[in-house]
């Protein structure tokens, strides 16, 4: 795992951005590899559906451990299907499910970090003793979102480049109450969300254990940062290894 400051700091000289956005919120299609769908092939996944919204998602695996995983603008479960495939194997019980208005969840307002605290609810629900939060671009800050305000806390956050705000979820004003490990992740390529990295990295001082990674090397964003990126790869999993084991 590569941390990679000087570029960091070469990266904001050279853009001057003040702030990171993502293309404006859509519903994703709706179609035979919408929501959950994606999921039949692999013989193993529990669809669900849960919380007063009527979220759906698959949940993969048998572990203590639960991790969430939350997708990007425009996507669905079916972005995080291989992910959650390695990590059931891996010995975690993982849940992936579909924002408000995207894949097969009815419509809402894309992006809610209350979708977040409803999975958790969910995966908990599951019997697992401890839930990580893992999210993409857009699913990056709402999970940063939710982690401030989730009771029992969560046991860490991985947040892949997430911009800081997005769609009224508001990552910066959460990060500096983030009182569990805390991982960004951004590919040196994508300038202005690694500029917001830098940012809630910087801001996360209540966090026990706040990282930072630039993956170099790569323009990769969100989801596809895993695996196309090594650095992100072993990053991520030596993050998880150390701060929430699979058991």
């Amino acid at each position: 795992m590569r941390f990679l400051p000087q570029l960091l700091v070469v990266l904001v000289l050279a853009t001057g951005c003040a702030g990171a956005t993502e293309p404006a919120a859509q519903e994703s299609p709706k179609g035979p590899i919408a929501g959950p769908n994606c999921a039949d092939s692999t013989g193993n996944a529990k669809h669900v559906t849960f919380g007063p919204s009527k979220l759906v998602g698959i949940v993969l695996g048998s572990g203590s451990t639960g991790i969430v995983l939350a997708h990007q603008n425009g996507g669905s479960v079916c972005q995080w299907l291989d992910n959650a495939v390695e990590l059931a194997e891996k010995g975690y019980r993982v849940l992936a499910f579909d924002f408000s208005g995207f894949g097969g969840s009815p419509g809402g307002s894309p992006g809610r970090s209350d979708d977040v605290t409803t999975a958790v609810k969910a995966i908990r629900a599951e019997g697992v003793s401890k839930v990580v939060l893992m999210g993409a671009s857009m699913g990056g800050t709402a999970v940063i979102e939710a982690a401030a305000s989730i009771t029992p806390p969560v046991q860490a956050v991985v947040s892949l480049s997430a911009p800081g705000v997005f769609s009224g979820a508001d990552a910066v004003s959460a990060a500096p109450k983030l009182t569990m490990p805390v991982l960004y992740v951004s590919g040196a390529g994508e300038s202005t969300y690694v500029m917001a990295a830098e940012k809630m990295h910087q801001s996360s001082k209540a966090s026990p254990d706040a990282q930072l990674l630039i993956a170099p090397g790569t323009g990769a964003h969100g989801v596809a940062l895993i695996p196309s990126s090594k650095e992100a790869t072993d990053g991520v999993n030596a993050f998880l290894a150390k701060h929430a084991p699979a058991r």
